[in-house]
This record gives structure tokens, C-alpha cells and sequence, in this order.
């Protein structure tokens, strides 16, 4: 960022335009420019920054940002006159009169946000106070232009430069504010050079002695690897070179902040691939690829680290071939990509404007930029949800029910999905199938993943459901269909009575939840109310009152099969996974984590009486040798196992050889069998080169999980067998 303490207005007025010469805007919009800069200079006459400077200063910087971001001319005269209308007389009027009613929408949409941010500093708010009034604004704003919020970023970006000059409290403040908006809103964009940018400058303020450490740690990287890696460029070089190819090459650093957060995350900063990254920008696609064949011939890669977004574009539009190769043990990710693909990496959103063709709304964007829509879309535009839409990594995945692609974060997972593709079928969800394998309601969705959404013809939905899911829109939608399921069923009450009578009577059922739901679903408060529900409003045959009202334990159970049936409140048979036990019925199942559960492993039940639980466990299981509880012998059902929506847990602890790089080994030997990790350990002991690794898996079945620790054992010794 330029350093205008010592230039004069003048100066910086002249080179803005020079600037705007060279990057060949016509003359009469270069003029328009030199009008605002002139109205801008006038209108802050005499006012001065915490600097110092001129405040006049400030516009004109943030006007030369997104003059280097190739806006168009609108949204340049709007980053001049940003400032004008909260902080000097100037009317809405004088602005459209001077430059149209374009550029005063966007003038007053970044001083309404400036206005929300600065009320909330004022008011000295908590942070979920600021996030309620000044995030969900924020972004709801959005809607109007999105080249409002553009403006706002560049504002922001130059003012972040020259924080230093604030009281360290309000330097706190925006630093906060930058890190939890406007740096997310940047990478939600495809700006990522400013989301970094961003990120690091709020970095240094809130964390100054984190931000100097992790920067000495990637400065002891560079001074270890810098040779390595500038040999490796050098015979990069020679080889483009050999084939004629024309090229040019850039070099980047990791940013701080997200180097810091790899760290915070247990990586070790060595093994970092993408620290010191170098950019090949090419003519066109064909040679993209043809760089990358001389590359990988040329070089050993890491084939996990391979990644193509050249034929897979990400869904903000970024598009390059990612590789790293390593010499001598050093480490250098290569981006290969064109020139318009390295605009678009560098300026996100921005790179869609130009100067002769400029486009003026959002709306006639590429297809790509979702946010907006995503935004307005919420049902209950909750902080919760905007937050995960700019928090999150955006991609596609197809939906073959419809063959429609569907935009989702990285936080969706398949019954998010399955509730957004059709909210009509969404209650008789049976299963999901991702590329081809049944996968559990909560498994987390990635880029290209092909989903079938698969029915039944009968009505499968359970409150439980809205545990699998962290969106609240998905919760919501649950709750409202069960909810409207109870209410819309009319209730045959003489089958039901009938079906008491003839299909009941070798059951058990407790009666611990009853009246609670009486008294939630039926406003009625106890078992005998609801006798003289049936008896004296329902139904009118002599014969069966008598039955009811002499055999008072049959309503009992009767009512709560009335609410398994038609409220979708209990579980059902299908849900308990194992053959049934005759002549018993639990109103529900539990698997607690006293020990390893797992298809086909040797289970055994107990049954809690006082809640009418029937608890899982394994046939080794101290806690269910003891007491006095009747324990059952359970037979895995494998038909039941096949609709079962989530997978089983199971904790495995093991000793191994010490190796740094045990930890990859592992987690890459996990995802290679599909399995969905939940925690991993390793601690190592001091007295030899061992470590006791403890790791928790969730998988479908015994034999899974057998297969993984065969294979992991031929990559690492294992000192122990796995015991079950």
C-alpha cells in the first residue's frame, strides 16, 4: 500500500488518473473520475485522519484499489465519493445531479453499512449483539448491489493499513469485525489475495505475538528451503523453455493467519506443502496441461496434494491445476493456470467487470456466485446460517433424481441435501446413496459427489432426524413435517381399539414418556383422562368400554402405540437393528459408550425397567456383568442394518513404532476406506520410540474395521493385536 503522508492532494489526484490512462479507460471516463475527485477533495475540505493526512486521502486510496481490482467506472467514482454523504453536508441530490442514480444507490448502500458498524462500536455491543444487528444487516444488504460491498472491502482493506493510528481498543474492534465479515465475505467472492490480506492485518492486531511467531516460523522455512526451491524453479524454467512454451511465473507466501491455523490444527509446519507456492501462467488450457505432463515427468509429486480445477471449476469460478513437488525434501506447490484464470484467482468477483463492458448488477453475473441468492433464500436468515453460507468452502454436487447440480457448503451433509431437493417427499426419505455407496443421514457432503435420493412408499420420518443435521432451516422443516403429520392424520380410533385388543396383549410397554406426550400432543394430563377420551367421546360400543375400562394396562399400551404410529414420536420396530425378542417391546434402544458395539460383533441386551430401555452392549462389558439385570442374547438383523440412517462407534487403542509422520499415515488409511474418524490420539512414550495411539471410528460393520487395521498394520508395526 502507497505511502501518501508526504504527496500532496494534487499528486494523488494526478497519478489516479495516469493510472486510469494506462489501464486504457476512455477520456471521458477518465474525466467523470477527475470530476469526483474534485467534488470529493472539496466536500472533505479541511477534515484530517488519526494520520494526520488530509481525509480526502483516504477515498482517493480506496478509488485506486479498485482501480487495481479493473472495476468499472461507477464503482471507481463510488469509492471517491464514499465518505461524502456521512461525513460532510452533501445532499443525495448534489450526487445524482453530478453522477446519476446509480452511483448514489451505491454510496448509500456503503454508508448504511459504515452507519451499522459504527453504531455498534459506539454501543459498545458483545459480540453476539454485533452479530445480530450488524452481520444479518450486513449481508441482507448485500441484495441491493453487490458492487456496494465491493467498495465497502476496498474501504476496508486501506483502512486496515492504516489501523495503526487508532486507539488500540477501536483497533481491536475493527480488526474483530474484519476477521468475522469482511475477510470471510472476500473468500466467499473469489477475492482470495484480499481475504489474506485481510486476514493478516486483523491477525497482527488481535494476536500480534502469535502473528510475529508464526512469521518467524515460515521465515526459518524460507531461509532453510530457499535455495532448494529457487533450483527447482530454475530448472522449471529450462524445461518450459526447451519447449518453446511461453510463460510467465509468480511467487507467493502463505498467509500468515491461515499458516497459523494449519498449526493451531496439529500440522506440523514442515509438513505444510503449500508454505511457498509458485503460479505458471500460460496461453490457454492445452498448454496448462502440457506444463503440468513436463512437470510430473520431470519431478516426484505428491499424488494426495494433485488437484484440477481447470476441468472441475470451483463454484465461485476458480479455476488452475494444483501440484506439489518436492526435491531433497523440500516442498513447492505449483498452480498452473491462464491469465484469465490467475484475474480470477487474484481478483475473485471483481475480475467480471471492465471498463468498456461494464456490468451492472448482480444479477447478470455468472451463475457461479451464489452468496446473494443463498442469503436471500434463508428461511430465518439467522447469524448461525449466514455465518456457515461465508464461513464455508462453497462446490456442487449432482443430484441424480432430477440431474440438477445443487450449490452446498461444506457443512451440508446428505439429509440437508435430501430436504432441499424435495421437501414434499422429504418424510419418506429411505435412504441416500453418494457415488453409488449407501452412505448415513449425516455424512458430510464433497465437491462432485454424485447423490440418488432414494423413497419408501411409506412415511419414514423421526424427530431424530433433526439431530443429523446443524442447519437450522433442516432442524425447522423436521419438526414442522412431524408436527404436521400428527395434526393432519385422523385417527381410525376403532381400528385402533380393534388393534389394541387382538395384536397387544403379549406385549410390555412402560409408560414413563406417556404423560408427558398426553400432555404436549393431546392436552390431556393422565392415563384416565385419556380412558374417558376413548370411552365416553370416541366410541360408542358398550362391549368395548367394559374391555377398556376393566383392562386399564392394554390403553396403556395402546397409547403409546397410538403415538408410535401416527405422531412419529417413538421409535419403531425397524430401528432397533436386531431380530426380535418375543413377547417383549421397548419404547427405546441404547448404545452407551461404556464399550465397542458393532455389526456382527457379540452383543448382548439389558434391559433397564425403570425407562423401559433396552441397552446394547458387548458380551465382554464389565458394566453389564453387573447388578441384577436380565440380560438377553441379541442377533444382529441384517435387513434392519441396511436401512439404519447412521453408523456405529467403535474406539480402538493400540501401540505402535513411533514415526513422525504415524499421524498421516493413519488419517490417509482411514479416508482410503471410507470410514468417518471422530477422534485420533497419538502420544508418545518418553522411555522408548513407541506411541499409544487411540482412535475413534464410526463404520457399518465388524468386518470394515478389520480390513483397515490389516492394512494399517502393513504400514506401521503394531505391537498389539486388535482385540474386540
Amino acid at each position: 500500500m502507497a505511502n501518501y503522508k508526504n504527496t500532496s492532494v494534487s499528486e494523488i489526484i494526478n497519478k489516479l488518473l495516469l493510472d486510469a490512462k494506462q489501464a486504457q479507460i476512455s477520456e471521458e471516463n477518465i474525466k467523470e473520475i477527475e470530476k469526483a475527485a474534485k467534488f470529493a477533495e472539496l466536500k472533505h475540505f479541511g477534515q484530517f485522519r488519526k494520520s494526520g493526512e488530509p481525509y480526502i486521502i483516504h477515498p482517493l486510496a480506496t478509488a485506486k484499489i479498485l482501480l487495481s481490482w479493473r472495476m468499472d467506472v461507477e464503482t471507481i467514482i463510488t469509492g471517491i465519493l464514499h465518505d461524502v454523504l456521512e461525513d460532510t453536508p452533501t445532499t443525495e441530490q448534489e450526487i445524482q445531479d453530478n453522477f446519476g442514480v446509480d452511483v448514489l444507490n451505491l454510496v448509500k448502500y456503503v454508508t448504511k453499512v459504515s452507519l451499522l458498524s459504527k453504531e455498534n462500536r459506539r454501543e459498545h455491543l458483545q459480540k453476539t449483539e454485533l452479530e445480530n444487528n450488524y452481520i444479518v444487516q450486513v449481508f441482507l444488504s448485500m441484495s441491493e448491489d453487490i458492487r456496494g460491498m465491493i467498495v465497502k472491502l476496498a474501504d476496508r482493506y486501506h483502512n486496515m493499513t492504516t489501523i495503526q493510528y487508532l486507539r488500540p481498543d477501536k483497533q481491536k474492534q475493527i480488526a474483530s469485525e474484519t476477521m468475522d465479515i469482511y475477510a470471510k465475505v472476500a473468500g466467499r467472492l473469489g477475492m482470495y489475495r484480499l481475504k489474506t490480506d485481510l486476514q493478516d492485518l486483523a491477525f497482527e492486531v488481535l494476536n500480534p505475538d502469535e502473528f510475529i511467531a508464526t512469521k518467524n516460523r515460515i521465515n526459518l522455512i524460507v531461509e532453510v528451503n530457499n535455495s532448494q526451491w529457487h533450483a527447482m524453479i530454475e530448472q522449471i524454467k529450462h524445461i518450459l523453455d526447451s519447449y518453446s512454451i511461453e510463460y510467465e511465473i509468480k511467487e507467493r507466501l502463505k498467509g500468515i493467519y491461515s499458516t497459523w491455523e494449519k498449526i493451531t490444527k496439529n500440522y506440523a509446519i514442515k509438513e505444510i506443502h503449500d508454505i511457498y507456492a509458485i503460479r505458471i501462467i500460460v496461453n490457454d488450457n492445452l498448454e496448462c496441461y502440457k506444463v503440468l505432463g513436463l512437470i510430473h515427468l520431470n519431478f516426484k509429486f505428491l499424488k494426495n496434494a494433485f488437484k484440477d480445477y481447470i476441468s472441475s471449476p470451483k463454484l465461485n469460478s476458480y479455476q488452475s491445476i494444483h501440484t506439489t513437488i518436492l526435491k531433497n525434501q523440500a516442498l513447492l506447490e505449483v498452480q498452473i493456470r491462464t491469465s484469465e484464470m490467475d484475474a480470477m484467482a487474484e481478483n475473485g468477483i471483481a475480475a467480471h467487470w471492465n471498463y468498456k463492458d461494464k456490468i451492472p448488477h448482480h444479477k447478470s453475473l455468472d451463475q457461479s456466485f451464489h452468496l446473494i441468492s443463498e442469503i436471500s433464500n434463508l428461511s430465518n436468515k439467522t447469524v448461525d446460517d449466514i455465518k456457515r453460507l461465508t464461513n464455508d468452502i462453497v462446490f456442487d454436487v449432482l443430484v441424480l433424481n432430477n440431474e440438477s447440480k445443487y450449490v452446498v457448503n461444506n457443512r451440508t451433509r446428505a439429509i440437508d441435501l435430501a430436504y432441499r431437493v424435495d421437501k414434499e417427499q422429504f418424510k419418506y426419505l429411505a435412504t441416500i446413496m453418494v457415488n453409488g455407496q449407501q452412505v448415513s443421514f449425516d455424512t458430510l457432503l464433497k465437491q462432485n459427489d454424485v447423490v440418488k435420493i432414494n423413497y419408501s412408499k411409506n412415511i419414514l420420518i423421526n424427530h431424530k432426524w433433526a439431530k443429523f443435521t446443524q442447519f437450522s432451516t433442516t432442524k425447522d422443516g423436521i419438526n414442522k413435517i412431524i408436527e404436521e403429520q400428527y395434526h393432519n392424520q385422523i385417527i381410525d380410533v376403532k381400528k385402533f381399539l380393534l388393534k389394541l385388543k387382538n395384536s397387544l396383549k403379549n406385549n410390555y410397554i412402560g409408560d414413563n414418556k406417556v404423560a408427558f406426550l398426553i400432555k404436549k400432543k393431546l392436552k390431556i394430563n393422565s392415563i384416565e383422562d385419556f380412558l374417558d377420551f376413548i370411552t365416553i367421546e370416541v366410541y360408542d360400543d358398550p362391549h368395548l368400554i367394559k374391555c377398556f375400562d376393566k383392562h386399564k394396562t392394554i390403553a396403556r399400551r395402546g397409547f403409546s402405540w397410538l403415538l408410535k404410529k401416527y405422531g412419529g414420536l417413538l421409535k419403531s420396530k425397524k430401528e432397533f437393528y436386531f431380530n426380535n425378542i418375543d413377547g417383549l417391546y421397548f419404547e427405546d434402544l441404547s448404545f452407551p459408550n461404556c464399550c465397542n458395539k458393532i455389526p456382527h460383533m457379540d452383543v448382548v441386551g439389558k434391559i433397564i425397567t425403570k425407562n423401559n430401555i433396552l441397552e446394547v452392549h458387548n458380551r465382554e462389558c464389565e458394566y453389564a456383568k453387573k447388578g441384577q439385570f436380565k440380560v438377553y442374547p441379541l442377533v444382529w438383523n441384517d435387513e434392519l442394518l441396511r436401512n439404519r440412517p447412521r453408523k456405529f462407534r467403535y474406539k480402538l487403542s493400540f501401540t505402535a513404532d513411533w514415526t513422525p509422520s504415524i499421524g498421516n499415515i493413519i488419517s490417509k488409511k482411514i479416508i482410503s476406506f471410507h470410514l468417518v474418524i471422530n477422534e485420533l490420539q497419538i502420544q508418545k512414550n518418553k522411555q522408548n520410540d513407541t506411541c499409544n495411539v487411540s482412535v475413534t471410528l464410526y463404520a457399518s460393520e465388524l468386518q470394515h474395521i478389520k480390513s483397515w487395521f490389516a492394512e494399517l498394520s502393513q504400514e506401521i508395526n503394531i505391537k498389539n493385536n486388535l482385540v474386540f
